[in-house]
């Protein structure tokens, strides 16, 4: 994928702009408090799509909180330090457009900096009965982006987490929203209620299937149609410490999918990395992921490393050196990795309602572009809501 786009290309990329920003602010800032003690916006949740609203809110002069239920910001937006030499993308990992997309979601020129295209060279492929080398598969990722020493965690925490830290109310979940009075109700688990002009609304798809946030009154019927029509599947990463590289850049594996976004695959997670440790990637997703994220961490990893051994000849076990893993699945705030539409649109989803409870995140891009499931389409999506909000 070239590395530099047009205006006009980077602007439909990323559905905004610094003059539509800038405008969206001065349009928020005229419209002040509606009384005292009531917030001009409540966001839902603190992952990629809450913080990068709470960014542009914080720029419009706003009066804003953002709840988080977990005990950390950032939402799938994880790192991990302890298992290698640089950080670990324990959620989103990879940039699925042009790098250039960083500086226009940060409104800082140099972000763009931080990460480099991804560039595969070796991948075997398994059809069950026999390993054989395709490099095709891995020339195909050219194009993609990945972080060189930082994350998508970082990159969230160190442009929009940074100066709106006193904004963010951790280990607090919604429970209710009532938007039958004015101004909204935002009603916590641990009893308090909040009092807000709008609501953006940034949980995961199935915690809004799951009806964690009773809504009052309740979500309209195209929403609950589209809810129904998207899925948010099973899902983990798990990255693995050897001694010694046995493995090319890739290994992906030939499968009778149950549905189009089902993946299994191992890739080289050192491949670009100021380092020399072997560190492996798994990534699984959708009905090839359920298999795994059922079982416990210890058993999860000898189903792993014994996938391994049957590929190598026996190479993985006694070369591996530790391990980290993240089951999105068993994650009570995020139950699954990302949102898949077969049978709705992810711009109903993200329609707001009576003008005042707006949506973003990845599962809801207003947008007809067939995107969704990315961080940056989770970001682009508050800029979309927080434009809603000004009218």
């Amino acid at each position: 994928m070239a590395q530099e786009l047009t205006r006009r290309e980077l602007l439909a990329l990323l559905g905004v702009s610094a003059s539509m920003l800038t405008a969206t602010v001065t349009r928020l800032s005229a419209q002040g408090n509606a009384a005292p003690g009531v917030l001009d916006v409540a966001v839902i949740g603190a992952g990629a799509a809450g913080l990068t609203a709470g960014f542009l809110l914080d720029r419009a002069g706003l009066d804003f909180q953002v709840f988080e239920a977990a005990a950390i910001h950032g939402g799938r937006a994880k790192k991990d330090n302890s298992l290698a030499d640089f950080p670990l993308d324990m959620g989103g990992e990879w940039i699925h457009t042009t790098n250039l997309v960083l500086n226009s979601l940060s409104q800082d020129g140099q972000a763009s900096r931080r990460a480099t295209e991804w560039r595969p060279v070796t991948c075997d492929v398994s059809d069950g009965k026999r390993l054989y080398r395709d490099n095709s598969y891995a020339l195909e990722w050219r194009g993609e982006h990945r972080f060189i020493t930082t994350t998508w965690f970082d990159f969230f925490n160190d442009y929009m987490a940074k100066g709106i830290r006193d904004r963010i109310q951790l280990n607090a979940p919604v429970s209710g929203i009532d938007y039958s009075a004015d101004p909204v109700l935002i009603h916590l688990a641990g009893g308090e209620t909040v009092q807000a002009r709008h609501v953006i609304v940034t949980i995961p798809l199935n915690v809004l299937k799951d009806g964690d946030i009773r809504f009052t009154p309740d979500l309209p019927r195209s929403k609950k149609r589209a809810l129904k029509g998207a899925v948010m599947p099973d899902g983990l990463k798990l990255f693995m410490r050897f001694e010694d590289r046995f493995y090319p850049d890739m290994v992906l594996f030939e499968h009778e999918y149950e549905t189009p976004e089902a993946e299994l695959m191992f890739y080289n997670a050192a491949l670009d990395k100021p380092t020399r440790q072997n560190i492996l990637g798994l990534f699984a997703h959708g009905a090839l992921a359920t298999p795994f994220v059922k079982l416990s961490e210890r058993q999860l990893v000898r189903k792993a490393l014994r996938q391994l051994d049957e590929l190598y000849g026996g190479a993985a076990s006694p070369s591996y050196r530790g391990h980290v893993l993240q089951n999105w699945s068993k994650s009570p705030f995020h139950r699954g990795t990302y949102s898949y539409f077969s049978r709705s649109q992810p711009s109903t989803l993200g329609a707001s309602i009576d003008g005042r409870v707006h949506f973003a995140g990845e599962a809801y891009n207003r947008h007809w572009d067939g995107e969704w499931g990315y961080m940056h389409v989770a970001a682009r999506s508050a800029y979309d809501a927080v434009d809603e909000i000004s009218g």
